[in-house]
């Protein structure tokens, strides 16, 4: 990070953002994206258009420290953050004028903001002037009404989590909202031109790290299992995690691509998962597990799934609620198998699929919520030793998970519904990088606006295939289908 002495230090980077500054420090990509389709009743020019964004962005900075926050000496065992004295909005925003991508729903609209977001999550923060956040966005619109966009958030993972990602559209869209309610749409504003347009951060904490708000307390016998572990690791030579963690920097690029299902599908699936008494990420989970299983060589028989748990419900609802932005998660670890009979008998990723296993995976999460952040995984952060040197050792060993799986929920509105209202969103996309260190592939799901589930899948290209990627992901889409139509 350059010029640090024009910075206000704020405080310390927290255990669970450690995790992800060691990695950035080391190289590593940890960016996450939440990207909104919007449309608006009125057609505008571009100026206005651009003067309306600019307008919303700076509202929500005010309304928000961790946007003007940056980590400094991510590189050091003592890493902190510090506030930017000004954020230069035209650098932090990209506009791009694109009628491909602004159908939600065409898959050659959603190949191509799929390329977009890939060649985001290949993008660091690295060596950026003072004035730049760790945080960008991109807007693409169309070039003549500018009544339909996408505004794609984002963000290192050391500033915020998926959750946050909707908090920043909801603080978009209602700033978004009151903008457009007193700016008009054509002809009022001359281009911008080269002019720098600023945001001045607000003097305000940053809010607090996730052990500063929660004890995260541990048991003797949670932490000596974990070290046993730890230090004796089980595996079977039946499992599967994509190939083994490398430094070769071929095999860092991160693939990106997502799967938007119809608003009738995710009805249908949400109802199958409650008549069932499971949910939407125990079923996709299963899913998931089925699918990579399914398209697996027959000496692998397991898979095993790392699960994101959002934090917030246990923290004091005064400091972190839903439109708080900042890092407040930790996980679950599940494991799923197929057997020799399914093997042999070559099933199918639908056999592969039981009700029992959803269930159970429910169980698993809600053992896990019921623990209200006790025994957690974050929790033994604290126990790590040195984080750059702990993922520099796991250069050259296998991953120890298949699958990460995150699901941020479904978008709601920060503006009250009314017919008047000015801006809608529709389709969201959650999408991350891949990790370098951790499970061969990523899944993250949300549901927009528009009642569509969407799911982001991410993987680094040789750890694992792109051909047998594209297809996983059809056999994975097949499925989620066929689930929704059965029930």
């Amino acid at each position: 990070m350059a010029d640090h002495h024009f910075l206000t230090r704020l405080r310390p980077v927290g255990l669970l953002e450690q995790f992800a500054t060691a990695r950035h420090s080391l190289g590593f990509y940890n960016n996450v994206g939440v990207s909104a389709f919007y449309s608006s009743l009125s057609a505008r020019d571009f100026p206005a258009l651009k003067h309306l964004i600019f307008v919303a962005l700076d509202a929500v900075i005010a309304d928000h420290p961790a946007l003007s926050a940056v980590p400094v000496d991510e590189g050091t065992s003592a890493p902190y953050f510090a506030r930017l004295p000004q954020i230069n909005l035209q650098e932090a925003t990209t506009f791009v004028s694109s009628e491909l991508v602004l159908d939600p729903y065409n898959e050659v609209s959603i190949k191509e903001l799929d390329r977009i977001l890939e060649e985001q999550h290949n993008t660091g923060f690295r060596n950026q002037a003072s004035s730049l956040p760790f945080w960008r966005t991109i807007v693409l619109y169309e070039p003549e009404k500018c009544s339909n966009v996408v505004v794609c958030f984002v963000f290192h993972h050391a500033l915020a989590d998926g959750t946050s990602g909707l908090a920043f559209h909801r603080a978009f869209h209602s700033a978004l909202d009151r903008a457009s309610s007193i700016t008009p749409t054509f002809g009022a504003y001359c281009s911008h031109g080269n002019t720098e347009l600023f945001a001045r951060p607000p003097d305000r904490s940053l809010i607090p790290s996730l052990e500063d708000i929660h004890p995260l307390p541990l048991s003797i016998t949670y932490i000596l299992k974990s070290l046993w572990n730890d230090w004796f690791p089980t595996r079977p030579s039946t499992v599967w995690t994509g190939a083994p963690i490398t430094a070769d920097h071929r095999k860092r690029r991160s693939g990106f691509h997502s799967i938007c299902f119809s608003q009738d599908t995710t009805a249908s699936l949400l109802r199958a998962c409650r008549s069932h008494s499971t949910t939407l990420t125990a079923v996709v989970e299963v899913l998931t597990a089925a699918a990579v299983l399914t398209e697996l060589p027959s000496e692998y028989s397991i898979v095993r799934c790392d699960g994101a748990i959002a934090m917030r419900r246990w923290l004091p609802h005064d400091v972190v609620n839903e439109n708080s932005i900042g890092n407040w998660v930790s996980r679950y670890v599940d494991e799923h198998r197929r057997t020799a009979g399914d093997v042999r008998a070559r099933s199918k990723a639908i056999d592969l699929f039981s009700w029992d296993e959803a269930r159970r995976v429910r169980k698993t999460i809600e053992t896990e919520l019921n623990k209200e952040g006790k025994n957690s995984v974050v929790g033994l952060l604290k126990y790590a030793g040195d984080l750059h040197q702990r993922f520099k050792g796991k250069i050259g060993k296998d991953r120890d998970e298949t699958f990460e799986i995150s699901n941020i929920g479904v978008y709601k509105s920060g503006v009250a519904e009314d017919k008047d209202c000015e801006w809608k969103v529709g389709r969201v996309v959650f999408s991350q990088c891949a990790d370098v260190c951790g499970p061969a592939i990523g899944v993250s799901l949300v549901t927009g606006g528009d009642g569509c589930l969407n799911i982001g899948l991410s993987w680094l290209e040789g750890i694992v295939e792109g051909v047998w990627m594209e297809q996983m992901m059809r056999t994975l889409r097949q499925v989620v289908e066929e689930i929704s139509r059965s029930g």
